[in-house]
């Protein structure tokens, strides 16, 4: 499940990490349901990785399999949407919530991101940790895919959607429609 968070947080998360990375991602392939991406991904090591994702029977099916430099170099040059963010991997208890900051291209935050990983059949997380209900913008409904990466790639598109959800989160805070968190 995601979340979308206020994007001046990054260096609360940076020092409550465990770990980050930093990625580097491309689409050679999106349509509705289904996309073929490659990545880069920076943190002891690197790593190369080709990713298919689709959406079937109402569950994402993610196949990945490592690659080696040259191809990676040779399908980054092939693909459409590009995209950069730092990741944080934050710990509530032993549960692994992933931060991520897309990056324009002068490493500002233009988006922020949030993601628990679900086991399957759950609707949400039992407990949302107070470090990511303090700067929470927006709960991503799971059928909501405005908030995929290959869509944030686009830095226009990912800049006015952040703003909408701020704007909506302001709207509901001043109409007191807010709703909590558990």
């Amino acid at each position: 499940m995601k979340f979308v968070l206020n994007l001046d947080t990054e260096e609360k998360f940076r020092a409550k990490s465990h770990h980050k990375a930093t990625i580097s991602q491309g689409y050679l392939f999106a349509s509705k349901g289904i996309s073929l991406r490659c990545r880069k991904i920076e943190n002891k090591k690197t790593s190369f990785f080709l990713t298919l994702k689709s959406s079937v029977g109402g569950r994402c099916v993610e196949i990945e399999n490592p690659i080696d430099t040259r191809d990676f170099n040779d399908l980054w040059s092939q693909c459409m949407n590009k995209l950069e963010k730092i990741r944080y991997f934050v710990y509530d208890k032993d549960k692994l919530w992933e931060v991520d900051f897309f990056k324009d291209h002068n490493q500002g935050n233009y988006f922020c991101l949030a993601e628990f990983e679900m086991e399957e059949g759950m609707l949400r997380p039992k407990n949302i940790p107070d470090f990511i209900k303090e700067d929470l913008l927006h709960e991503v409904e799971l059928t909501d895919c405005r908030f995929s990466s290959k869509l944030l790639a686009d830095i226009r598109y990912a800049t006015k959607l952040y703003n909408d959800v701020k704007e909506s989160r302001n709207e509901k805070l001043q109409t007191g429609k807010h709703t909590s968190c558990s």
